[in-house]
């Protein structure tokens, strides 16, 4: 494995007291689980461009990126398709919804709008926990 590290972001999303989460869908590393929308960023894309595309497709939402909420460095515990990367860096964002309605996109099983003392009903994606104690 090299010492590399892979860049994702995701989007932290309010509407009012509520915080939009998705499901990773069938077949997803972390199927099952909840968190914010995100994904990788592509090669030649910036930060800004990512975390809307990242949301377009998993929720249908047009968000606007309000501003950085915090990182994470994470071991790869990836299949063999990420073996290249020694590390994951997950940049969290604060945006806001622009357009659209929450629906399910590529990756995703569901979407839902839960407020913070409603996520500890959730199983979360190993990320999200950090990320809510900040929210809180």
């Amino acid at each position: 494995m090299k010492n590399e590290a892979k860049v994702n972001v995701a989007a932290v999303i309010k509407k009012g007291n509520k915080y939009l989460l998705v499901k990773q869908g069938k077949g997803e590393h972390h199927e099952g689980l909840w968190a914010f929308p995100g994904g990788q960023v592509e090669s030649n894309e910036t930060l800004d461009f990512a975390v809307k595309r990242e949301v377009k497709e998993e929720t249908t939402l047009d968000v606007s990126v309000e501003n950085f909420l915090c990182a994470q460095i994470l071991k790869n515990d990836y299949p063999m398709e990420f073996k290249q990367y020694s590390y994951f860096v997950i940049l969290f964002y604060n945006c806001k919804s622009v357009k659209g309605n929450a629906l399910p996109g590529s990756d995703v099983e569901k979407c839902i709008w839960v407020t913070l003392e409603e996520m500890k009903n959730y199983k979360m994606r190993p990320t999200m926990y950090n990320v809510i104690k900040k929210l809180k």
